[in-house]
């Protein structure tokens, strides 16, 4: 038997196969697989399944006969389908309608899915009529769908329809090829001549097709006018009305184009469609050969439909028919109209015929339709002056014989295209077919009317009489017009007039509303006119979008927008905004551009609840923001891993004030639960743009852990910002690694910030980790009065009150209380207070920086490094220059580690230059420096006032005061109130004057009031210092010098320094008392040293040594101390003057020799105010007869 021949109809008898019977049934076309019996040995096992299949006119079946041979003939045609087939040139089959033709020749098994292979099918027969199938149900059914990847087409040149559903239930044509809503199959009917439709739903006498789902499907007719619609839905006559319903079906992101009606749907009167679903597709299109050519949506005859969501754009007609973008008609029930986007509805023909965005025209037995949340826009007609009637002009909405319980609610309409003829257009038309009393319900509408044409127009046109309504109030009516309305037979210019005119529409409004644009009609945040001005509707409870609407206040219109911000708003439960950072909160609102004037938000309860979802982003129009407590202290905690609970990435001019007063109280405590990498509060710039004006002051910030920054100011992104005037003033800031982080881009004035008045002294589970207060590339920052201290000394950290680090220039770090700050031996970077640290090579110098009036003392460590007070770092290629240290107080340096490593008061370790502005310190105290000990003279090993290391010149170290009055452990190391090391080389790098230096240790053997393993031509000058020791030697220069005499020889200047003990206060209280007379007036001017440690005014002579400017127990020349009495000295207001006699007058003289005060006396006592006087230096001068005494006062 030969291969590949075409068998049809045979019967086939006494055949006997010499090769593999697949071979010779290969002939057979589709089917199921044959069953042989009594086949020939060898045979019976051949897998015959590829082959033997059915053909779709007949079934084959295999006939046993012989034992030699078979009998195939055709018999009657009974498929039951279930499963899934495949419709192609290369699939189960060739075409849908051989496909269509098995579904319809048996019940059904199971669920059918039919997947389209092929681009196109052109061997299609139409229609394609799927019938009722007995085997369907909710489970057996029916899908026609294109393959993954596959874009299908079925094009046909049909009069009647490309495909029918004819009373078939639970049919569903998905156009998606992937399973979300892209629409890749396309039914496309060409023909233009008849009455083409492209898919028709039908029922039969007898039954209707539910349950029929169409979605993701392109709907392409042959042009706007020749195809009838692209989706029709009826009974068996065409575009008639059955008997029987069509229920339950679902029409879903489809699109529609070049048809009069995109769906035409109708039921029966008596028999209503029930539960339709029509939503998300898009209809028409900008594109006048795309538009639809009568209707979007035609829905007559229904109850319990839902038509929502829907996109109708580009309806134009020139015929004698009204255009609609929706029609809702005839019998209808519990109908939904909902959330559709209607737009460039138009009617052209020069006669003046209608057009209507939402056309409702129900029977008087219908109720209840809702038309709600719709976009209206842009519908109009050529225009007929003298017509009223849905037949006349455009209209947004046209109400009709509506039945009862037609409910318009929460609808924006806008007309803005011109007519030709100015007739009589309106938003809204209430025509005189609708007289039911109380049917219907108009509220919480905007209806405009923005067209210019001359003649009438109108927002509201009614000619039914006003018994019909319900409610109609709470509508916007705005007209460009001279009208707002036409109601009964004549305009009305006012709302006044509609007011009067309807009997109500007390709480209606006359305001232009401002649209997105003409076509979208969200509304602006410019519309606070129109902010919460409708009413709570139960039957509408989001929007548009699906954003919930008040529940007390909802906006008028589609959309319930958020009126632009302005002044001061409340948040919490009650208030305006339950939260701050929340979905829904303060910050989303401002980040939308809802911003019109400075904004005010009082936190009027605990927000315990926050999140940190929302940032708050650039502020437009750059409008200040504040944040503060109401009523009384307030909490803001939430947990934010990863992230800070409130920051700001690119805001300028935000303010978070936790006053309740206005002043200095702390009522608002911030706190991040998290303990995964929280922050609390972020000041975050981003990228170029400069971030300013920022302020978190007056608050009680608290981080989850102290292993991560609590307030920080940077690039959003953490690396280095741009910002300036950013201001951290007043806070209590607890459990922080570091306190607060301030990281800029380093640049020209960039980065400026002040830190003021802050307390960073938390104890225990509270303290800061690592450091109080960080600045790194920031230009013109000032810190200043802030208290740092009791840091955790558990973790290894290298503990820092106040860092200055890489690139910081300009800054001022003063009046600064830092204390009890320990570094445990787990570290080998030591305890600082304050700290400058290297710069990198290039630009990121620290230069000009003065740290001055600061208190730093009990600063311990005792791990293997250095300890101290201050430390200057920098490296030969960018070293720390321009740095001014100044009247700071340094008491209680130690370092305890056994090993013996060093304290230091102030610490030089790095490299600068005079070109660079040198290092000036002036006017210091430092006390108690000490460590264990060490047996060796590094300055790495033992207990040093001021220690100068690294290749650097240009140090002016003038009016310090050092004592070293603290004994180390192990006596046999070499302590020293200043050490200079032999890393400093060059020539006259420093200048040494005016200073004392005191070295009162008791134990150590080697204790020098000067150390200096660098030959004396390091000094430039060095001279008018007081060396004490009590040690053996009073200082070190390339050997031990054991007197003043000594020192002299060895440094060949010091011509006018002292070796005296000077008498202090106390060992840790520097100032000089009065019996310190041989110290006085001792030093020489020196022009940077206007001022002592307290701001006193320096003689311009004979200034004192040391950091205080003191005044001797009396002038040399002058009284007895037994005849005079002189207190308080120093004094702030008044000073009494008791003497052993008659005193004439007293004159006040300054030191320059100017009079500052007088008084005649004429007595032995008295007092004389001097709380005018500035602070500084006084020579008080009595006159006693002929005589003149004189002594020295200071005043504070």
């Amino acid at each position: 038997m030969k291969e590949n021949y075409t068998i049809t109809n045979n019967t086939l008898n006494n055949m006997y196969f010499r090769s593999s019977m697949k071979t010779a049934l290969s002939f057979l076309l589709i089917g199921t697989s044959i069953g042989f019996a009594n086949a020939q040995s060898g045979r019976v096992s051949e897998d015959l399944s590829s082959i033997a299949k059915l053909s779709y006119n007949d079934q084959v079946n295999a006939m046993a006969s012989k034992v030699t041979g078979h009998s195939i003939k055709p018999q009657s045609k009974s498929v039951a389908l279930s499963g899934n087939y495949t419709i192609g040139t290369s699939g189960d089959y060739p075409t849908l309608t051989a496909a269509i033709a098995d579904f319809n020749s048996a019940p059904i098994t199971g669920p059918v899915t039919l997947t389209l292979l092929d681009a196109t099918y052109p061997s299609e027969t139409f229609p394609i009529i799927i019938q009722e199938n007995s085997g369907s149900s909710a489970t057996n059914t029916l899908t026609i769908k294109p393959a993954a990847g596959v874009d299908a087409t079925i094009s046909g040149n049909t009069a009647e329809t490309l495909i029918k559903v004819n009373a078939a239930d639970y049919v569903t044509i998905d156009g998606s090829n992937n399973g979300t809503d892209s629409d890749n199959l396309t039914l496309k009917n060409t023909i233009t001549t008849g009455s083409p439709i492209i898919l028709w739903v039908a029922s039969t006498t007898v039954a209707g097709a539910d349950y029929a789902t169409i979605k993701n499907v392109k709907f392409s007719g042959a042009t706007p006018s020749a195809t009838i619609a692209g989706l029709l839905v009826s009974g068996p006559t065409l575009g008639g009305a059955g008997t029987v319903p069509n229920n339950h079906l679902t029409v879903e992101s489809n699109t529609f184009n070049k048809a009069q009606n995109a769906m035409f749907i109708i039921g029966s009167s008596t028999a209503q469609d029930d539960g339709a679903i029509i939503k998300n597709n898009t209809l028409g299109s900008a594109d006048t050969a795309e538009m639809l050519g009568f209707r979007g949506i035609a829905l007559q005859n229904a109850k319990n439909a839902i038509i929502t969501g829907n996109q109708i754009d580009g309806v134009s007609t020139a015929s004698t028919s009204t255009a609609s973008g929706i029609l809702v008609g005839g019998a209808v029930n519990n109908i939904s109209v909902t959330a559709n986007k209607i737009n460039e509805i138009r009617n052209t023909n020069t006669i003046g015929y209608g057009s209507n965005g939402i056309y409702v025209n129900a029977l008087t037995t219908s109720n209840n339709v809702l038309v709600a949340n719709n976009f209206i826009s842009n519908v109009y007609s050529y225009g007929y002056s003298s017509g009223g009637g849905i037949a006349d002009n455009g209209y947004g909405i046209v109400l009709g014989g509506v039945g009862t319980d037609v409910k318009v609610y929460h609808n924006s309409v806008s007309l803005n295209v011109n007519q030709n003829v100015a007739g009589r257009p309106a938003a809204i038309n209430i025509l005189t077919s609708a007289t039911t009393a109380g049917a219907i319900d108009i509220r919480n509408n905007i209806f405009a009317n923005n067209q210019t044409q001359t003649g009438e127009k109108y927002v509201l046109y009614s000619s039914a009489p006003k018994t019909v309504f319900a409610h109609i109030d709470y509508n916007d009516y705005f007209s460009s017009g001279a009208n707002l309305g036409y109601i009964g037979a004549a305009p009305k210019a006012t709302l006044a007039d509609i007011k009067t005119s309807f009997g109500s529409n007390e709480n209606s409004l006359n305001v232009s509303p401002i649209f997105t644009s003409t076509t979208d009609l969200h509304l602006t945040p410019e519309n606070t006119a129109l902010n919460n001005k409708g009413t709570a509707l139960a039957e509408v409870t989001t929007d548009i979008d699906g954003v919930t609407r008040s529940t007390t206040a909802p906006d008028m219109g589609a959309d319930e927008f958020k009126a632009a911000l302005n002044g001061t708003y409340t948040v919490g439960s009650t208030g305006d905004y339950t939260s701050l950072t929340n979905t829904g909160g303060v910050f989303e609102d401002i980040n939308a551009g809802l911003v019109s004037g400075n904004l005010t938000f009082n936190i009027i309860e605990d927000l315990t609840a926050e999140t940190g979802a929302n940032p708050l982003n650039t502020i437009t129009g750059g409008y200040t923001v504040t944040i503060k407590p109401s009523g009384e202290a307030r909490i803001i905690s939430g947990t934010t891993n990863s992230n800070a609970l409130i920051r700001t990435v690119g805001a300028s001019n935000v303010t978070i004030d936790g006053s309740l007063s206005g002043g200095t109280d702390k009522s608002l405590s911030i706190t991040n639960l998290s303990t995964t990498a929280p922050q609390v509060v972020r000041f975050g710039s981003v990228g170029t743009a400069s971030m300013s004006n920022n302020s978190l002051k007056n608050t009680i910030i608290t981080n989850g852990v102290n292993t991560s920054s609590a307030v920080v100011i940077a690039d959003n992104g953490g690396t280095a910002g741009t910002f300036s005037n950013i201001s951290i003033t007043n806070n209590t800031i607890k459990k922080a690694y570091i306190g607060v982080y301030a990281f800029a881009t380093v640049g020209a004035e960039n980065g400026s910030i002040t830190i003021n008045d802050n307390d960073l002294s938390a104890t225990g589970a509270d303290a800061i980790g690592l450091a109080g207060l960080y600045a790194q590339g920031t230009d013109g920052a000032v810190i200043q009065n802030n208290t740092i201290g009791n840091f955790n000394p558990t973790p290894a950290y290298a503990r820092r009150g106040i860092w200055l680090a890489t690139g910081t220039v300009n800054s001022n770090v003063s009046g600064n209380t830092i204390s009890n700050i320990s570094a445990g031996s787990a570290t080998n970077n030591g305890a600082i207070g304050i700290l400058v640290s290297s710069g990198t090579t290039g630009a990121k110098l620290n230069t000009n920086n003065v740290i001055e009036a600061n208190t730093i003392s009990n600063i311990s460590f005792a791990g293997t490094g250095v300890n101290a007070g201050i430390q200057i770092a920098g490296t030969s290629a960018a070293g720390t220059s321009g740095v001014t240290i100044s009247k700071n107080k340094i008491s209680n340096i130690k370092n305890t580690n056994t090993g013996g490593y060093a304290a230091v008061g102030i610490y030089f370790n790095g490299y600068s230059t005079a070109a660079n502005g040198g290092v000036n310190v002036f006017n210091n105290f430092i006390s108690d420096v000490a460590n264990h000990g060490y047996n060796g003279n590094s300055y790495l090993d033992n207990g040093v006032g001021i220690t100068f290391n690294g290749k650097s010149t240009g140090y002016k170290i003038y009016n310090n005061t050092i004592n070293m009055n603290t004994d180390q452990v192990v006596t046999t190391g070499m302590t020293a109130a200043i050490n200079v090391t032999s890393s400093i080389s060059d020539a006259g790098a420093i200048d040494l004057r005016n200073n004392i230096l005191v070295n009162s240790q008791t134990t150590t053997v080697n204790r020098y009031a000067i150390y200096s393993a660098a030959p004396a031509t390091v000094f430039s000058n060095i001279d008018h210092n007081d060396y004490y020791s009590t040690g053996t030697n009073l200082g070190y220069l390339s050997s031990a010098k054991a007197t003043l005499a000594d020192w002299k020889t060895a440094t060949g200047k010091d011509a006018n320094s002292l070796n005296i003990l000077p008498i202090f206060v106390s060992p840790t209280d520097l100032h000089l008392t009065t019996e310190n007379n041989s110290l006085d007036n001792k030093g020489t001017p020196l022009a940077e040293v206007t001022v002592d440690i307290d701001d006193t005014t320096r003689s311009t002579t004979t200034p004192d040594m040391g950091a205080h400017e003191f005044a001797g127990s009396m002038l040399a020349q002058d009284i007895n101390k037994n005849d005079l009495k002189l207190y308080p000295n120093p004094v702030i207001d008044l000073v009494n003057i008791n003497y052993s006699s008659k005193i004439d007058a007293v004159e006040i003289f300054n030191l320059t020799g100017q009079k500052v005060s007088s008084k005649l006396w004429n007595a032995s006592s008295g007092t004389m105010d001097m709380s005018n006087l500035v602070p500084g230096v006084y020579i008080i001068t009595l006159k006693i007869g002929a005589e003149t005494k004189s002594a020295k006062i200071i005043k504070k």
